[in-house]
């Protein structure tokens, strides 16, 4: 009845329903009012602090309905740990550990003053407590495991997970220094799972937490992209491979052929010169008139001349990163590949490329790889994500009954009321307020006979808008044919 009622307070189109404002009909309600009464049969349903929780009929065995004091010492422990401000405490001792680990002290005790390796073992012992004490807390309110109500137990909510580390390698380090003192190497080891208290703040903050069990629910359907944007990595730096792998070789060279130089075969390159050459750049002579020939000791079709090293000019060369991008290698085509994707440095990568290979070829390579692997793969990710991000947005809040002092109590002819019979009248409401609305709608667009609502259904047309279209593509293929600078008149 009082769910009903607030429905017919503010409306089928501004209800709160399910933790948020969504249209709602009265039949939703309706199941709503059969899921709780199944709830209050298998479930301890309580509110606390305007949240309605549906937790395991008992805590840890001992903590149950039926046993008062164990029943109280359980309402307690959920009153303190759904109250906002312990949320808030907990987050402020997060970010004033965090500072604290920042410090050298934290990592080199050799160095740190009295005073300040005092501080730490304080700061210490009262993350130790407070952590501790949140935990216990917790598995009393909600308990341990084993249980599969909607609202789940301590160890059953994946946020809880890492506290529950966190709290172990506390209480690990304090016992450890107690027993073996601060040169154990178990301290050390212990002590890198500190970098791991500021993470807690996921569990404290509820839109952090929200978007984390988005992304851990959403990991098989990652999984997929991952897949296909890995074929998809694999085709073009295979497609790359065949097409451009001699092209980090292609320089400018003070002499037509390899040379022999101590006895060692050696092409030299004119270091003037630092672009590829073969394709857009032509090879010019050398300041005092030397002429240059393009060359390569590399071939996609002979290999690599005999008895030559090619891989030193890649490897002393900055322009061709160090060897380290290029399609010259598999590995290096990936990276090549993966950069691209990204869209960072590939406008830079596709001119190397279109210098060596022509304007064409890269141009298209590279336009294909930053349209599919930078636009399309990259913004499936966010679609994922925003769909993953809505689905739990919709499970993850609990309902909140949120009444100010402006609220009507209840009419005690709705508590009087069958729950059949009072949905029956509250969907005849409903379904005259719809008719309502058609009547107006229709009566509004008689009303429309005026210069201003021809001019609108005008604007509003779809032939309208297809000619403008047209017109607008017409501008386009003429503005396209301008030149600069123009076209001589011969």
């Amino acid at each position: 009845h009082a769910v009903v009622w607030e429905w017919l307070q503010t409306g089928p189109s501004s209800r709160t329903y399910g933790g948020f404002k969504r249209e709602c009909t009265i039949f939703e309600v309706y199941e709503d009012l059969l899921e709780l009464q199944d709830a209050v049969r298998y479930y301890y349903c309580t509110e606390v602090h305007g949240k309605r929780l549906r937790l395991a009929k008992s805590s840890c065995f001992i903590f149950r309905e039926d046993w008062p004091l164990m029943h109280n010492i359980r309402q307690v422990a959920l009153w303190i740990t759904e109250w906002h401000w312990f949320d808030r405490l907990i987050m402020m001792l997060i970010g004033g550990n965090a500072m604290i680990l920042a410090m050298p002290v934290s990592y080199d005790l050799s160095r740190a003053r009295a005073n300040e390796i005092n501080l730490l073992m304080s700061v210490n012992l009262l993350t130790m407590f407070v952590f501790t004490a949140e935990c216990v807390l917790k598995i009393i309110a909600r308990g341990f495991i084993f249980s599969l109500a909607p609202d789940p137990t301590y160890l059953r909510d994946r946020m809880n997970w890492l506290d529950f580390v966190v709290v172990l390698s506390t209480l690990l380090e304090v016992g450890v220094i107690g027993a073996e003192g601060e040169s154990n190497k178990a301290v050390v080891l212990i002590r890198t799972l500190r970098v791991l208290r500021p993470l807690r703040s996921i569990s404290v903050l509820p839109h952090l937490r929200m978007t984390v069990v988005a992304l851990c629910d959403n990991v098989d359907v990652l999984g997929q992209w991952l897949l296909l944007a890995s074929f998809l990595m694999i085709v073009f730096a295979i497609l790359g491979n065949s097409v451009f792998s001699a092209t980090y070789w292609s320089r400018c060279r003070l002499t037509p052929a390899p040379v022999l130089v101590n006895g060692n075969l050696t092409w030299p390159i004119d270091l003037k010169q630092p672009r590829f050459c073969g394709g857009r750049y032509q090879c010019v002579p050398t300041p005092d008139g030397q002429p240059t020939w393009c060359g390569s000791p590399v071939s996609a079709t002979r290999g690599i001349l005999y008895d030559y090293d090619p891989w030193p000019e890649l490897v002393q060369n900055v322009h061709s990163d160090y060897a380290s991008t290029g399609f010259q290698s598999f590995q290096a085509s990936l990276l090549t590949v993966f950069q691209a994707s990204t869209k960072e440095g590939w406008v830079t990568l596709m001119h190397r490329f279109q210098d060596a290979e022509g304007a064409i070829f890269p141009m298209l390579f590279f336009a294909s790889l930053v349209m599919f692997g930078g636009f399309v793969l990259m913004n499936l990710v966010l679609a994922i994500l925003w769909d993953g991000f809505g689905k739990t947005l919709r499970r993850f809040e609990p309902i909140r009954i949120d009444r100010t002092d402006d609220d009507e109590d209840m009419p005690e002819s709705i508590l009087s009321m069958k729950l059949s019979d009072l949905i029956q009248q509250v969907t005849e409401v409903e379904r005259d307020a719809a008719a309502e609305r058609k009547r107006q709608a229709k009566h509004d667009a008689a009303q429309g006979l005026g210069f201003r609502t021809i001019c609108l259904n005008i604007c509003n047309s779809t032939s309208f808008m297809n000619i403008m279209m047209l017109l607008i593509l017409l501008n386009s293929a003429v503005l396209s044919t301008d030149h600069y600078p123009p076209f001589a008149p011969s």
